[in-house]
């Protein structure tokens, strides 16, 4: 079973991706903009390890991904504007996110404290009763 704060970590490390993923994205749109960029030859992706050569025609409009497998043809600046939000969006989660692990992790430090606590004193208890049985 996954604990609580591994759970969150896991969600944090997905955060990260996802992040890492938009500005990649953005990145990448920076390409279209070069004066050089229609005409220019790229591999297009047809599946993970598949490519075609292609050659840039309209470049400047692209399609992108807006989330569960939803694509939205658009301008490049708002392509570009639309992963900028989506990557402040995802560090204002991560940053939320970090705030609930440091909470839960004190917890639970807090929690292992009092039990360490009651440990010793159910064994002070357990030896003042040997002590006094001995006697």
């Amino acid at each position: 079973q996954m604990c609580i704060r591994d759970r969150l970590s896991n969600s944090f490390d997905q955060l990260r991706l996802g992040a890492t993923k938009y500005a990649d994205g953005k990145e990448k749109l920076s390409v279209f903009e070069e004066k050089e960029a229609k005409g220019k030859e790229i591999l297009v992706p047809l599946t993970t390890s598949v490519f075609i050569p292609g050659t840039l025609d309209n470049v400047d409009r692209v399609m992108f991904e807006v989330g569960a497998s939803y694509s939205v043809e658009d301008t490049i600046p708002k392509a570009k504007a639309f992963y900028e939000r989506r990557v402040d969006e995802i560090k204002k989660n991560m940053t939320l996110l970090s705030k609930i692990i440091e909470g839960k992790s004190k917890q639970r430090e807090d929690v292992l404290l009092a039990i360490q606590e009651i440990v010793i004193k159910i064994q002070q208890q357990q030896q003042a009763m040997g002590g006094k049985q001995q006697q």
